[in-house]
Protein backbone atom coordinates (compact mmCIF):
# COMPACT_ATOMS: atom_id res chain seq x y z
CA UNK A 1 0.00 0.00 0.00
CA UNK A 2 2.86 2.47 0.53
CA UNK A 3 4.24 2.13 -2.42
CA UNK A 4 1.05 2.53 -4.46
CA UNK A 5 0.95 5.43 -2.59
CA UNK A 6 4.39 6.82 -2.98
CA UNK A 7 3.42 6.10 -6.69
CA UNK A 8 0.27 8.05 -6.86
CA UNK A 9 2.46 11.14 -5.17
CA UNK A 10 4.60 10.84 -8.12
CA UNK A 11 2.27 10.74 -10.51
CA UNK A 12 0.96 13.45 -9.22
CA UNK A 13 3.97 15.27 -9.23
CA UNK A 14 4.38 14.74 -12.24
CA UNK A 15 0.91 16.14 -13.41
CA UNK A 16 1.76 19.40 -11.52
CA UNK A 17 5.01 19.50 -13.55
CA UNK A 18 2.93 18.68 -16.87
CA UNK A 19 0.83 21.83 -16.42
CA UNK A 20 4.40 23.54 -15.80
CA UNK A 21 5.86 22.69 -18.46
CA UNK A 22 3.83 22.94 -21.65
CA UNK A 23 5.39 26.04 -22.65
CA UNK A 24 8.10 23.93 -24.07
CA UNK A 25 5.80 22.40 -26.97
CA UNK A 26 6.25 23.66 -30.78
CA UNK A 27 4.39 23.09 -33.89
CA UNK A 28 7.35 23.37 -35.66
CA UNK A 29 9.77 20.57 -35.62
CA UNK A 30 13.39 21.30 -35.97
CA UNK A 31 15.06 17.93 -35.91
CA UNK A 32 14.37 14.48 -35.34
CA UNK A 33 15.92 12.54 -32.73
CA UNK A 34 16.59 8.13 -32.83
CA UNK A 35 16.19 6.63 -29.77
CA UNK A 36 17.77 3.48 -29.76
CA UNK A 37 16.70 0.85 -27.31
CA UNK A 38 18.38 -2.03 -26.48
CA UNK A 39 16.35 -4.90 -25.43
CA UNK A 40 18.73 -7.70 -24.40
CA UNK A 41 16.34 -9.26 -22.63
CA UNK A 42 13.77 -9.36 -25.61
CA UNK A 43 10.97 -8.01 -23.34
CA UNK A 44 9.39 -5.36 -25.33
CA UNK A 45 6.86 -4.79 -27.82
CA UNK A 46 7.20 -1.85 -30.75
CA UNK A 47 3.23 -1.62 -30.24
CA UNK A 48 3.64 -0.93 -26.54
CA UNK A 49 5.54 2.40 -26.64
CA UNK A 50 4.19 5.55 -26.04
CA UNK A 51 5.95 8.87 -25.28
CA UNK A 52 4.91 11.99 -23.64
CA UNK A 53 7.10 15.12 -22.74
CA UNK A 54 7.66 18.68 -23.33
CA UNK A 55 7.74 17.68 -27.08
CA UNK A 56 4.01 16.57 -27.18
CA UNK A 57 2.57 18.76 -24.19
CA UNK A 58 2.91 15.69 -22.48
CA UNK A 59 0.42 13.35 -24.47
CA UNK A 60 1.13 10.26 -24.71
CA UNK A 61 1.65 9.79 -28.13
CA UNK A 62 2.68 6.59 -30.42
CA UNK A 63 5.96 7.47 -32.88
CA UNK A 64 7.53 5.44 -35.54
CA UNK A 65 9.60 2.40 -34.23
CA UNK A 66 11.60 -0.05 -36.24
CA UNK A 67 12.88 -3.11 -34.88
CA UNK A 68 16.52 -3.18 -36.50
CA UNK A 69 16.96 -6.89 -35.05
CA UNK A 70 16.39 -9.24 -32.27
CA UNK A 71 16.49 -6.79 -29.19
CA UNK A 72 17.15 -3.24 -30.65
CA UNK A 73 14.66 -0.89 -31.82
CA UNK A 74 14.48 2.37 -33.26
CA UNK A 75 12.34 5.13 -31.93
CA UNK A 76 12.27 8.69 -33.96
CA UNK A 77 11.33 11.40 -32.28
CA UNK A 78 10.41 14.92 -33.29
CA UNK A 79 11.95 17.50 -31.59
CA UNK A 80 10.62 21.32 -31.30
CA UNK A 81 12.37 24.42 -32.99
CA UNK A 82 13.00 26.17 -30.08
CA UNK A 83 16.35 26.65 -27.64
CA UNK A 84 17.11 24.31 -24.71
CA UNK A 85 16.00 20.84 -24.48
CA UNK A 86 13.23 18.44 -24.14
CA UNK A 87 12.08 15.84 -21.37
CA UNK A 88 10.08 13.17 -22.21
CA UNK A 89 9.88 9.73 -20.99
CA UNK A 90 8.81 6.39 -22.26
CA UNK A 91 5.19 4.61 -21.07
CA UNK A 92 3.81 1.46 -21.38
CA UNK A 93 0.58 2.03 -23.51
CA UNK A 94 0.20 5.21 -22.33
CA UNK A 95 0.07 4.51 -18.34
CA UNK A 96 1.81 7.12 -16.36
CA UNK A 97 2.07 4.76 -13.64
CA UNK A 98 4.02 2.43 -15.83
CA UNK A 99 7.01 4.27 -17.38
CA UNK A 100 10.60 1.78 -18.33
CA UNK A 101 12.08 0.39 -15.45
CA UNK A 102 15.62 1.25 -13.98
CA UNK A 103 18.20 -1.40 -13.69
CA UNK A 104 16.56 -2.17 -10.41
CA UNK A 105 13.09 -2.53 -11.75
CA UNK A 106 11.78 0.66 -10.42
CA UNK A 107 9.78 2.84 -11.86
CA UNK A 108 12.50 5.86 -14.22
CA UNK A 109 10.57 8.48 -12.83
CA UNK A 110 13.48 10.92 -13.95
CA UNK A 111 12.74 10.23 -17.89
CA UNK A 112 15.30 11.48 -20.44
CA UNK A 113 16.49 15.35 -21.20
CA UNK A 114 18.06 15.57 -24.36
CA UNK A 115 19.28 19.32 -26.64
CA UNK A 116 16.52 19.92 -29.12
CA UNK A 117 19.72 20.01 -31.18
CA UNK A 118 20.26 16.60 -30.35
CA UNK A 119 20.38 13.35 -33.29
CA UNK A 120 20.46 10.11 -31.08
CA UNK A 121 20.05 8.57 -27.47
CA UNK A 122 20.76 4.93 -26.71
CA UNK A 123 18.49 3.63 -23.52
CA UNK A 124 18.45 0.03 -22.27
CA UNK A 125 15.10 -1.47 -21.49
CA UNK A 126 15.22 -3.78 -18.77
CA UNK A 127 11.41 -3.90 -18.62
CA UNK A 128 8.29 -2.34 -17.67
CA UNK A 129 8.45 -1.01 -13.96
CA UNK A 130 4.92 -3.25 -13.23
CA UNK A 131 6.88 -6.11 -14.52
CA UNK A 132 7.49 -8.49 -11.93
CA UNK A 133 10.08 -10.58 -13.55
CA UNK A 134 12.76 -7.57 -13.32
CA UNK A 135 12.30 -6.63 -9.35
CA UNK A 136 15.43 -6.64 -7.27
CA UNK A 137 15.86 -6.08 -3.73
CA UNK A 138 19.23 -4.59 -4.21
CA UNK A 139 20.82 -2.83 -1.15
CA UNK A 140 23.34 -0.51 -1.90
CA UNK A 141 24.36 1.30 1.42
CA UNK A 142 26.89 2.33 2.44
CA UNK A 143 27.93 2.16 6.15
CA UNK A 144 25.85 0.88 8.87
CA UNK A 145 21.83 2.09 9.04
CA UNK A 146 19.52 1.36 12.01
CA UNK A 147 15.71 1.21 11.03
CA UNK A 148 12.92 2.13 14.03
CA UNK A 149 9.67 0.71 12.88
CA UNK A 150 6.30 1.36 14.55
CA UNK A 151 7.66 4.77 16.39
CA UNK A 152 4.49 6.65 17.78
CA UNK A 153 3.60 9.63 15.89
CA UNK A 154 0.97 10.99 18.42
CA UNK A 155 0.34 14.04 16.28
CA UNK A 156 -0.83 12.37 13.29
CA UNK A 157 -2.67 9.46 15.26
CA UNK A 158 -0.30 7.00 13.66
CA UNK A 159 2.79 5.14 13.85
CA UNK A 160 5.94 5.27 11.20
CA UNK A 161 9.36 4.54 10.39
CA UNK A 162 12.84 6.30 10.59
CA UNK A 163 16.55 5.37 9.71
CA UNK A 164 19.12 6.07 11.15
CA UNK A 165 22.69 6.77 9.89
CA UNK A 166 26.07 7.56 12.15
CA UNK A 167 29.12 8.94 10.87
CA UNK A 168 32.04 6.43 10.97
CA UNK A 169 33.67 8.02 14.17
CA UNK A 170 30.61 7.80 16.38
CA UNK A 171 32.31 4.34 18.00
CA UNK A 172 35.23 5.72 17.86
CA UNK A 173 34.93 8.89 19.77
CA UNK A 174 33.18 8.39 22.95
CA UNK A 175 32.69 11.40 24.14
CA UNK A 176 32.02 13.56 21.07
CA UNK A 177 28.81 15.15 19.64
CA UNK A 178 27.68 15.18 16.46
CA UNK A 179 25.43 17.64 13.98
CA UNK A 180 21.86 16.33 13.52
CA UNK A 181 20.72 16.16 9.80
CA UNK A 182 16.96 15.26 9.64
CA UNK A 183 15.21 14.54 5.78
CA UNK A 184 12.16 13.86 4.47
CA UNK A 185 10.90 10.92 1.84
CA UNK A 186 13.82 8.43 4.70
CA UNK A 187 12.51 5.27 2.66
CA UNK A 188 14.65 7.35 -0.73
CA UNK A 189 17.76 8.20 0.85
CA UNK A 190 20.19 5.33 1.84
CA UNK A 191 19.13 2.20 -0.27
CA UNK A 192 18.20 0.81 -3.57
CA UNK A 193 16.55 -1.35 -1.72
CA UNK A 194 13.90 1.07 0.35
CA UNK A 195 13.36 2.92 -2.65
CA UNK A 196 10.61 3.62 -4.97
CA UNK A 197 12.39 4.96 -7.85
CA UNK A 198 15.81 6.14 -7.22
CA UNK A 199 18.04 6.73 -4.59
CA UNK A 200 19.27 9.89 -3.06
CA UNK A 201 22.86 8.24 -2.16
CA UNK A 202 23.03 10.02 1.08
CA UNK A 203 25.20 7.50 2.92
CA UNK A 204 27.71 7.96 0.05
CA UNK A 205 27.58 11.75 -0.28
CA UNK A 206 28.43 11.88 3.53
CA UNK A 207 31.23 9.76 3.63
CA UNK A 208 32.90 11.19 0.12
CA UNK A 209 32.32 14.73 1.61
CA UNK A 210 33.47 13.54 5.11
CA UNK A 211 31.05 15.07 7.19
CA UNK A 212 30.71 13.93 10.59
CA UNK A 213 27.26 14.01 11.14
CA UNK A 214 24.03 12.09 12.10
CA UNK A 215 21.19 11.76 9.47
CA UNK A 216 17.87 10.71 10.81
CA UNK A 217 15.87 9.65 7.51
CA UNK A 218 12.01 10.36 8.33
CA UNK A 219 9.74 7.75 6.19
CA UNK A 220 6.72 9.36 4.65
CA UNK A 221 3.40 7.89 5.19
CA UNK A 222 0.35 6.28 3.13
CA UNK A 223 -0.97 10.55 3.63
CA UNK A 224 2.09 12.52 2.06
CA UNK A 225 0.05 14.85 0.36
CA UNK A 226 -1.68 15.81 3.72
CA UNK A 227 0.94 14.94 5.92
CA UNK A 228 3.56 16.98 3.99
CA UNK A 229 1.48 20.09 3.33
CA UNK A 230 1.50 22.54 6.36
CA UNK A 231 -1.59 24.16 5.12
CA UNK A 232 -4.85 23.24 3.47
CA UNK A 233 -4.47 22.95 -0.20
CA UNK A 234 -6.02 20.84 -3.17
CA UNK A 235 -4.69 18.28 -4.99
CA UNK A 236 -4.40 18.24 -9.18
CA UNK A 237 -7.95 17.46 -9.47
CA UNK A 238 -8.84 20.45 -7.48
CA UNK A 239 -10.13 18.75 -4.70
CA UNK A 240 -9.54 20.40 -1.22
CA UNK A 241 -7.40 18.41 1.23
CA UNK A 242 -6.89 19.58 4.92
CA UNK A 243 -3.36 19.92 5.40
CA UNK A 244 -1.68 18.10 8.06
CA UNK A 245 2.38 18.90 7.74
CA UNK A 246 1.90 21.49 10.55
CA UNK A 247 0.93 17.97 12.94
CA UNK A 248 4.25 16.80 10.88
CA UNK A 249 6.55 19.68 12.22
CA UNK A 250 5.20 19.12 15.75
CA UNK A 251 6.30 15.70 15.45
CA UNK A 252 9.66 15.90 14.69
CA UNK A 253 10.17 18.29 17.25
CA UNK A 254 8.34 17.17 20.49
CA UNK A 255 8.67 13.09 19.56
CA UNK A 256 11.44 12.33 17.23
CA UNK A 257 13.99 14.97 18.09
CA UNK A 258 13.93 14.27 21.98
CA UNK A 259 14.30 10.60 20.94
CA UNK A 260 17.34 11.25 18.59
CA UNK A 261 19.16 13.77 21.29
CA UNK A 262 18.40 11.03 24.40
CA UNK A 263 19.50 7.81 21.95
CA UNK A 264 22.55 9.57 20.75
CA UNK A 265 25.20 11.89 21.49
CA UNK A 266 23.99 14.95 19.16
CA UNK A 267 24.45 18.43 19.54
CA UNK A 268 20.99 19.64 20.31
CA UNK A 269 20.80 23.48 19.32
CA UNK A 270 19.40 25.17 16.17
CA UNK A 271 22.04 25.51 14.76
CA UNK A 272 23.08 22.16 14.43
CA UNK A 273 19.63 21.12 13.73
CA UNK A 274 18.94 20.90 9.64
CA UNK A 275 15.97 19.98 7.81
CA UNK A 276 16.10 18.43 4.58
CA UNK A 277 13.23 16.99 1.87
CA UNK A 278 12.25 17.74 -2.12
CA UNK A 279 9.45 18.68 -4.08
CA UNK A 280 6.43 18.30 -0.82
CA UNK A 281 9.37 17.56 1.66
CA UNK A 282 11.22 21.29 0.24
CA UNK A 283 7.88 22.80 1.30
CA UNK A 284 7.69 21.67 4.74
CA UNK A 285 11.56 22.69 4.92
CA UNK A 286 10.71 26.04 3.96
CA UNK A 287 7.67 26.06 6.53
CA UNK A 288 10.19 24.95 9.21
CA UNK A 289 13.12 27.42 8.44
CA UNK A 290 10.79 30.22 8.38
CA UNK A 291 8.53 29.33 11.04
CA UNK A 292 10.12 26.70 13.00
CA UNK A 293 13.94 28.41 13.19
CA UNK A 294 14.16 27.84 16.62
CA UNK A 295 14.56 24.36 16.30
CA UNK A 296 15.82 24.02 12.09
CA UNK A 297 18.52 25.90 11.69
CA UNK A 298 19.18 25.40 8.82
CA UNK A 299 17.02 23.76 5.80
CA UNK A 300 17.47 23.02 2.56
CA UNK A 301 14.27 22.43 0.20
CA UNK A 302 15.32 20.97 -2.86
CA UNK A 303 12.55 21.84 -6.08
CA UNK A 304 9.82 22.66 -3.55
CA UNK A 305 6.08 22.37 -3.67
CA UNK A 306 4.52 25.88 -3.23
CA UNK A 307 0.69 24.81 -1.99
CA UNK A 308 -1.63 26.69 -3.95
CA UNK A 309 -5.18 27.29 -2.61
CA UNK A 310 -6.68 26.84 -5.64
CA UNK A 311 -6.87 24.76 -8.96
CA UNK A 312 -6.67 27.96 -11.14
CA UNK A 313 -3.43 29.03 -8.77
CA UNK A 314 -1.98 26.28 -8.88
CA UNK A 315 -2.38 25.40 -12.88
CA UNK A 316 -0.96 29.21 -13.51
CA UNK A 317 1.83 28.81 -11.03
CA UNK A 318 0.35 32.09 -9.42
CA UNK A 319 2.63 33.44 -6.12
CA UNK A 320 -0.19 35.18 -5.14
CA UNK A 321 -2.04 32.13 -4.99
CA UNK A 322 0.85 29.86 -2.70
CA UNK A 323 0.02 29.28 0.99
CA UNK A 324 3.87 29.64 1.25
CA UNK A 325 4.25 32.86 -0.11
CA UNK A 326 1.55 34.19 2.10
CA UNK A 327 2.69 32.72 5.11
CA UNK A 328 6.31 34.03 4.93
CA UNK A 329 4.83 37.57 4.03
CA UNK A 330 3.16 37.54 7.16
CA UNK A 331 5.14 36.36 9.52
CA UNK A 332 5.97 38.86 12.26
CA UNK A 333 9.99 38.42 12.77
CA UNK A 334 12.69 37.53 10.08
CA UNK A 335 13.40 34.19 10.11
CA UNK A 336 17.10 33.45 11.54
CA UNK A 337 17.87 30.21 9.68
CA UNK A 338 20.45 29.12 6.71
CA UNK A 339 18.14 28.34 3.70
CA UNK A 340 18.96 26.41 0.65
CA UNK A 341 16.29 25.91 -2.20
CA UNK A 342 17.12 25.14 -5.74
CA UNK A 343 14.87 24.19 -8.79
CA UNK A 344 15.39 23.02 -12.40
CA UNK A 345 14.00 24.88 -15.32
CA UNK A 346 12.27 22.34 -16.87
CA UNK A 347 10.63 21.38 -13.87
CA UNK A 348 8.48 24.66 -14.18
CA UNK A 349 9.36 26.29 -17.34
CA UNK A 350 11.38 29.12 -16.28
CA UNK A 351 12.78 29.98 -12.26
CA UNK A 352 10.18 32.82 -12.30
CA UNK A 353 8.58 30.86 -8.65
CA UNK A 354 11.97 30.32 -7.66
CA UNK A 355 12.83 34.15 -7.57
CA UNK A 356 9.50 35.24 -6.45
CA UNK A 357 10.64 33.07 -3.29
CA UNK A 358 13.80 34.55 -2.91
CA UNK A 359 12.39 38.17 -3.09
CA UNK A 360 9.53 37.62 -0.61
CA UNK A 361 12.53 35.99 1.68
CA UNK A 362 14.48 38.89 1.52
CA UNK A 363 11.33 41.22 2.17
CA UNK A 364 10.82 39.08 4.91
CA UNK A 365 14.10 40.59 6.47
CA UNK A 366 16.29 37.68 5.93
CA UNK A 367 19.92 38.51 4.30
CA UNK A 368 21.54 37.57 1.61
CA UNK A 369 24.28 35.44 3.69
CA UNK A 370 21.58 33.37 5.06
CA UNK A 371 20.43 32.18 1.34
CA UNK A 372 21.50 30.14 -0.80
CA UNK A 373 19.50 29.90 -4.66
CA UNK A 374 20.57 27.49 -6.80
CA UNK A 375 18.88 27.21 -10.65
CA UNK A 376 19.23 24.23 -12.37
CA UNK A 377 18.99 24.72 -16.15
CA UNK A 378 18.85 20.82 -16.84
CA UNK A 379 17.24 19.89 -13.30
CA UNK A 380 14.80 17.72 -13.02
CA UNK A 381 12.34 16.88 -10.34
CA UNK A 382 13.83 13.52 -9.23
CA UNK A 383 16.29 11.80 -7.17
CA UNK A 384 18.55 11.32 -9.26
CA UNK A 385 19.08 15.11 -9.74
CA UNK A 386 18.97 16.44 -6.45
CA UNK A 387 21.28 13.78 -5.59
CA UNK A 388 24.08 15.81 -7.85
CA UNK A 389 23.00 19.12 -5.99
CA UNK A 390 23.02 17.88 -2.50
CA UNK A 391 27.13 17.97 -1.80
CA UNK A 392 26.95 21.68 -2.69
CA UNK A 393 23.49 22.13 -0.23
CA UNK A 394 25.54 20.11 2.70
CA UNK A 395 28.65 21.73 1.85
CA UNK A 396 27.29 25.51 2.11
CA UNK A 397 24.78 24.50 5.10
CA UNK A 398 27.27 22.84 7.20
CA UNK A 399 29.97 25.52 7.00
CA UNK A 400 30.95 27.83 9.75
Amino acid sequence: MLKQILKLSLVIGLLLSIDAVRFAYADVIANYLTVEINDSGNHLDAEDIRVAGTLNGWTATQYPTEQKKSGAYSLTLPLPDIEGVSLFNIYHTGNWQNPIATEFGKPSTCGFLVDNRSNQLKIDFYGWSQDNHIKQNTNTLVGNLDTYSDFPMPQLDRKGEFYVLLPASYEKEAVRRYPVIYMLDGQNLFTEANSYSYEWRVDEIVKELGLEVIVVGVANGENRWQEYNPWDTVNYTGAELKGLGKQTIAFIKASLKPFIDEQFRTLTSSQDTALIGSSLGGLMALYAGTEHADTFGKVAAFSPSFSFKSIEGQNKLDSEDSNLFAAISALKAAPTSKIYFDMGEVEYGSFALVDSLHKTLIDAGMSETQLKLVKDKRGRHCELDWSKRLPMALTWLLAE
